[in-house]
């Protein structure tokens, strides 16, 4: 008569090693989320860096004479203020500027604005996001290009 299965020792063993690798590799998963969450985020700072760079390129190309750019089949708001001594041509921090601009997904990034500075939070985290600070202003004049800054402690 033939037997044929495993041995308990068999299955004893096998759980073992599962239970080794188990404990090797979810440390590991656990860390790639938070990893995750801040290279979303650093990511998302340079695709707003490059959509206001270009947005200012195409305003640059219009010989500077209009408050709106198109990009892509959307509206974007500008700065429109034609003193040479002043930086222009720049998305306004609203959604119909670099919002616009930069077409983020609402399912991921959360938008809360603060008169020149627009932040894009993470799920809703602030300490984990980008703003879009726009140029400084000198009697409401617009004296240097906007920054991007990006916030990663609270990324969990």
């Amino acid at each position: 008569m033939s037997k044929k299965g495993f041995t308990l020792i068999e299955l004893v063993i096998v759980i073992v090693i599962l239970g080794i690798l188990a404990a090797v590799a979810i440390p590991r998963f656990v860390g790639l989320t938070k990893e995750a969450k801040i290279s979303a985020v650093k990511g998302f700072a340079g695709s707003l860096r490059a959509a206001a760079d270009i947005v200012h390129a195409k305003w640059l190309a219009m010989d500077n004479n209009s408050g709106t750019v198109n990009v892509e089949g959307k509206v974007v708001l500008v700065d429109n203020n034609t003193d040479p001594s002043t930086v222009a041509g720049y998305p306004l921090s609203t959604l119909n500027g670099i919002g616009n601009a930069v077409r983020y997904d609402p399912d991921k990034f959360t938008v809360s604005n603060n008169g020149d500075n627009m932040t894009f939070s993470y799920k809703g985290n602030i300490n984990c996001s980008v703003s879009y600070i726009y140029a400084s202003r000198q009697d409401e004049i617009y004296t240097s290009a906007p920054r991007v800054s990006v916030a990663t402690s609270g990324c969990k």
